[in-house]
């Protein structure tokens, strides 16, 4: 009996082999053992698809960001659907959908500032402006971190004319403070002066983690050519995620425009001075140079129209809250800017 297998093998096809002429045992070895090589290759790559891990087409690896994406590696022109939902996998980013929350937390719309603010109540052309948020840092977590972890950030708008954030004149019509304290249940007695209109009923806020996509209208889309069926998968794609009957309250990853999506840019230039009301600012010379800071710019908070607190925001639309990243790591929240779009 053989003592090993490749010798049983040999054995075994010895018999079944006819070479012509009388060739040597050698030979005959060789040309076995070429057999049963070939063999076992051709076995291993049979298997080689079996037994290698199933991986979905539509389901690309989650690259986990937490800032603007490099758009250097986005392609241009059209593209396949699934190398688009690939695509718009890894363009996703974290935020945060603020929902009502049945019962009280720290972090409202509306109400009153809490007690502890130690800073006069923000002003602009001589009167109050209306208090509209409060967020209470230490629930948002991890999610957005180029926030501080602590404290609370205070949300203030001017009622009145609600400025639109087109023109550089509007600063200081809109105010973020951010308060050390992580905790205060009371809250401070608004000015005599503040209008019965600006003091918006309170809606107590929970938080829901979402990684969402742009919308087809953003920049980093600007150079892939969609078709019709890629635009309405995506929006679609988009309500699901942000539900389609909730207002859509958010911190952080891309908002939800009513109009231009391009709002970073609109921050960077208008917070540099440039008029955007109309084409002025954008053909400024220094335009150019100042949309390289764009990237910069961080949604700190949407607020959306909203029937449980009474806000409308011209027909039907949203404001948005945007400060530069490294001014919020800093804890830094005095150069925002708000930019209100409607239908």
């Amino acid at each position: 009996m053989l003592a090993n297998p490749l010798g049983r093998a040999l054995s075994c096809f010895d018999g079944m082999i006819k070479l012509p002429g009388n060739p040597s045992s050698a030979m005959k070895t060789i040309l076995i053992s070429i057999l049963i090589l070939t063999a076992l290759l051709a076995v291993a790559w049979w298997l080689a698809p079996k037994l290698r891990p199933s991986k979905k087409p539509n389901a690309p690896a989650t690259i986990p960001r937490t800032t603007n994406p490099d758009t250097a590696s986005i392609p241009k022109g059209p593209i396949s659907d699934e190398e688009f939902r690939g695509l718009i996998q890894r363009l996703s980013l974290p935020g945060l959908l603020l929902q009502g929350s049945p019962g009280p937390t720290n972090s409202y719309l509306g109400g009153m500032p809490p007690a502890d603010l130690e800073t006069d109540w923000p002003r602009w052309k001589g009167r109050p402006l209306g208090f509209l948020a409060c967020i209470r840092l230490a629930d948002i977590g991890d999610t957005l971190p180029w926030l501080p972890q602590h404290g609370r950030l205070l949300f203030f708008y001017d009622l009145e004319e609600t400025p639109w954030g087109f023109d550089p004149a509007d600063r200081g019509s809109w105010q973020v403070i951010h308060l050390p304290g992580d905790g205060n249940a009371s809250s401070v007695e608004p000015p005599a002066d503040l209008s019965k209109e600006h003091r918006i009923p309170i809606k107590h806020l929970r938080f829901k983690k979402a990684e969402l996509p742009p919308t087809w209208d953003h920049a980093a889309l600007d150079h892939v050519e969609l078709t019709d069926s890629q635009g309405d998968w995506l929006e679609e794609h988009r309500d699901s995620l942000i539900g389609e009957n909730d207002a859509r309250h958010q911190m952080g990853s891309y908002p939800s425009a009513v109009q231009s999506a391009d709002m970073e840019t609109e921050c960077q230039l208008a917070s540099n001075g440039l008029y955007l009301g109309d084409a002025t600012g954008y053909n400024d010379p220094r335009a150019a140079e100042l949309k390289e800071g764009a990237s910069d710019w961080r949604l700190l908070l949407q607020i959306d129209s909203d029937d449980d607190v009474n806000l409308m925001w011209g027909d039907v639309g949203m404001i948005y809250f945007w400060a530069r990243e490294q001014d919020a790591r800093a804890g830094d929240f005095s150069r925002t800017w708000l930019i209100l779009q409607c239908h």
